[in-house]
């Protein structure tokens, strides 16, 4: 064992376990290097050589050896037994190592012969799978290609016969479209050689469905629309076909549309009826050609829903077929294979599409500003007549039993709404023209109607009824600008009567008496002025008659029923006159105090918004009576005047208030406002704002 062996062992064991010998080495300045484990032979030669002679060291060293190898001999012969052992269990490794080595040289060879058994067959194998595969591809497109031919000579069968069926050569050409689909069949010189002629007949049968088809949706033919439906489902083509022919109708109609109002299109239509009418601004028609041009715009109008119709029509009847077709070999229902279940049917598709169309026709040539715009404008009665008619017709024609109406009673609405915009058009001119014949009843200063004129103002309104009857729908819109028109009819008769002569005789009469009363009787009292003895007497006397003239004043304008906006200015003009003559005439306003006040302070509250009232200053200068006597103007007709509920005329309430106490007054007040809320309880109609504010400030007297 070197001195590298002795190292290595005494590092992999504690201090505790070393022998004596190591013991002592490792505390000997010359041995314990060489129980460093990275002792270095040359680095401890060159350290030993600076310190020693070699000598020395070698003798040293030597000693060292000898001292290890008695310790060796020690230790073999107190292990010998165990020693003996160890070299028993090598000798049964080796053994056992030697069987494994037998066996895997064995087994090599074993894998080796079965390698050389193998690979040649399953080379053979592979061959011939690519061989079987490849057999299979061939059979297979054998097969279709006989199938193909086949299918070929019996199309060619049905081609050349006398009565050929048209479904049949469409399952034909379906059958071999399939084929086709299944696998390339290009290269095969036997189909290359049909292809031409495949062509040639899909096309011309393909062609005969469309005639077919076109002629069966013309003469609403159920058994040629089923049989050549019949062709387009066998083509594979069922649901495109009938999707395309929806929007062919569509798309025709919006040409169609387009075409009946074009100025142009119209003009050449009038003027190919008769002598030629010229169309120098965008197809308006010359003066001497207005009546045909109108002629030739109503006849393209009725040509435009007559094709409405037709097409509506063609629909309902293809979609009819199509719930009632069943395919011979499936019993599949055609119309279970375009429609899913929620979606609009072919009829409603169609109708939404062709009103849209519709729509925007009729709002391009509004917009256009054309002499279509006008003549529709004022002929729009006859273009509802028109839409009434046709959407009648249709209702009528479609109406079958067991099957829905190609439209429903409630679809007027949308073709209503597609003309809407000549219909407003109408109603705003029927609207100006009876405005315009109330106003020229009130115009120039004119006096109050005459019943003439009453007469010919309702022989007017019969008229624009008269022109939109029997069309109750309207007949109802025009009513409704009646009645505005109506409304402005009282606003004139109002104004009329608060500014005319009978409205005016009233405070002239007033005013005349002030300055007569002035001339006569105050000028006498006291011709040397209002001052002492008689002028002061008199000046007292005038005092209390201009302050009784204001208060009686504020009382009876607050008791006027109704007050219109222009009667509120009629009575605020009328303050403005009064104050001006009492002042002139009797006494100096500004002296008259509470009167006065009452009188100041009435005139913006006629302008008040009935909310801002309680809160409304004006009411510290105003009698609480008279406040609540001016509202009732404000309310609705169920809110009786006091005066009115108990049967007095204004003078008569007049006197009798100055006969009793607010309070009293109060009460019959609160009489009608109770009696007023019962009312609208029974009825079950709100009550009027003014009721809670009349009740708030009445609850102030006390």
């Amino acid at each position: 064992m070197d001195d590298h062996a002795i190292a290595t062992e005494s590092s992999a064991h504690g201090p505790e376990q070393l022998c004596p010998v190591l013991k002592q080495f490792q505390q000997d300045r010359h041995y314990s290097a060489f129980l460093n484990p990275n002792f270095e032979a040359t680095a401890y030669s060159s350290t030993v050589l600076s310190q020693s002679t070699a000598t020395a060291s070698t003798q040293a060293l030597e000693e060292g050896i000898h001292a290890l190898e008695a310790e060796l001999r020690e230790e073999v012969v107190a292990r010998h037994s165990e020693l003996l052992s160890q070299v028993g269990s090598l000798r049964d490794t080796e053994n056992t190592l030697g069987i494994v080595r037998s066996g895997v040289a064995s087994l090599k060879e074993t894998v080796a012969r079965v390698r050389a058994e193998i690979a040649e067959p399953y080379r053979q194998i592979q061959t011939r799978t690519r061989q079987l595969a490849a057999l299979n591809e061939t059979v297979d497109l054998l097969r279709r290609v006989i199938r193909m031919l086949k299918l070929i000579a019996k199309l060619r069968e049905q081609q050349n016969s006398k009565t050929p069926d048209l479904s049949k050569a469409a399952k034909i050409i379906s059958d071999i479209d399939m084929l086709q689909l299944e696998g390339d069949l290009s290269g095969v010189d036997v189909l290359e050689a049909e292809a031409g002629w495949l062509a040639a007949v899909g096309k011309d049968v393909r062609s005969k469905a469309e005639a077919q088809l076109k002629q069966g949706m013309n003469t609403l033919s159920q058994a040629e629309v089923g049989s050549v439906l019949q062709v387009y489902y066998n083509l594979g083509e069922l649901k495109p076909t009938v999707h395309m022919l929806v929007a062919k109708y569509v798309q025709q109609l919006g040409t169609h549309m387009a075409d009946c109002l074009n100025p142009a299109k119209i003009s050449a239509v009038s003027a190919a009826g008769g002598a030629a009418v010229g169309t120098p601004r965008g197809g308006a028609p010359q003066a001497g050609g207005a009546q045909r041009w109108q002629q030739a715009l109503w006849q393209q109008l009725g040509s435009c829903m007559e094709a409405m119709h037709s097409a509506v029509v063609a629909i309902w009847h293809l979609q009819r077929v199509l719930a009632k077709k069943r395919d011979p070999i499936t019993h599949v229902c055609f119309i279970d294979t375009l429609l899913v279940p929620g979606q609009p049917t072919l009829t409603e598709k169609l109708w939404n599409e062709v009103v849209e169309v519709l729509q925007n026709a009729l709002v391009n040539s509004y917009n256009g500003g054309t002499a279509v715009k006008e003549a529709l404008v004022l002929g729009y009665p006859r273009l509802a007549a028109l839409l009434d008619s046709m959407f009648t017709r249709l209702l009528r024609d479609t109406e079958v039993k067991g099957i829905s109406a190609a439209v429903k009673p409630e679809d007027l609405k949308q073709l209503e709404k597609a003309a809407e915009v000549y219909c407003n058009g109408y109603l705003n001119r029927s609207l100006t023209r009876m405005s315009e014949s109330v106003t020229a009843l009130f115009s120039g200063g004119r006096a109050a109607p005459t019943p003439s004129d009453a007469n010919k103002l309702v022989g007017r309104f019969k008229e624009e009824l008269d022109s939109v009857l029997p069309d109750a729908r309207l007949a109802a819109l025009v009513s409704q600008g009646l009645s505005t028109t109506m409304k402005l009819l009282g606003e004139k008769c109002e104004y009329q009567l608060a500014t005319g002569p009978e409205a005016r005789q009233y405070m002239e009469e007033l005013l005349k008496v002030v300055a007569f009363f002035r001339a006569e009787f105050s000028q006498r009292i006291a011709p040397g002025g209002l001052g002492k003895g008689k002028g002061a007497v008199a000046a007292e006397l005038m005092c209390a008659q201009a302050a009784r003239l204001l208060e009686m004043f504020v009382r009876h304008a607050a008791l006027v029923r109704p007050l219109s906006e222009s009667g509120k200015l009629r009575l605020a003009k009328d303050m403005a006159e009064l104050e001006i003559a009492v002042g002139q005439n009797l006494y100096p306003v500004e002296q008259l105090g509470a009167q006065y006040r009452s009188l100041r302070a009435f005139r913006p509250l006629l302008f008040l918004d009935t909310a801002q009232v309680p809160s409304s200053p004006l009411l510290h200068e105003l009698p609480i009576s008279v406040v609540m006597h001016h509202l009732y103007t404000r309310g609705p007709k169920e809110l009786v005047s006091p005066h009115m509920r108990a049967g007095l005329s204004p003078a008569q309430y007049s006197l009798w208030l100055d006969q009793h106490t607010p309070e009293e007054v109060w009460k019959g007040v609160k009489g009608t406002l109770d009696s007023y809320a019962q009312i609208m309880k029974t009825v079950g109609k709100e009550i009027a704002p003014v009721h809670p504010i009349m009740l708030t400030l009445g609850s102030t007297i006390s």
